[in-house]
């Protein structure tokens, strides 16, 4: 089940890819995401999240659904495969790419 916030974001998503939308006014514009999930296994006790991984894949499902030129998708990264999998992702965008990056771990909801 996604969660409401989820749903207006996929619905926003969504809509933006349509042909016409201010997105894909630059014919030469894809859209990209890194996704991670971090759920801090082997980490201290009481630390660990249960659904990050799965939160993780279904939106990276999502995106794949949307026709998203490329998704990658990381798991409990260390610090050096985090910083690397993000420079490589922005390395490979172009100035009117669209670029999402989805962070399932603990946070606050902006």
């Amino acid at each position: 089940m996604l969660y409401p916030s989820r749903r207006v974001i996929l619905a926003g998503l969504a809509f933006s890819l349509f042909k016409g939308s201010p997105l894909r006014a630059q014919e030469s514009a894809s859209a990209h995401a890194l996704v991670i999930g971090i759920s801090y296994r082997g980490g201290r006790q009481g630390l660990q999240l249960a659904n990050t991984r799965n939160d993780a894949a279904l939106i990276e499902s999502q995106f794949q659904r949307l026709r998203f030129q490329s998704v990658l998708r990381i798991d409990d990264p260390s610090a050096e495969v985090f910083q690397n999998s993000l420079n490589q992702f922005v390395a490979r965008l172009k100035p009117h790419d669209v670029a999402i990056v989805y962070v399932a771990s603990h946070g606050v909801q902006i």
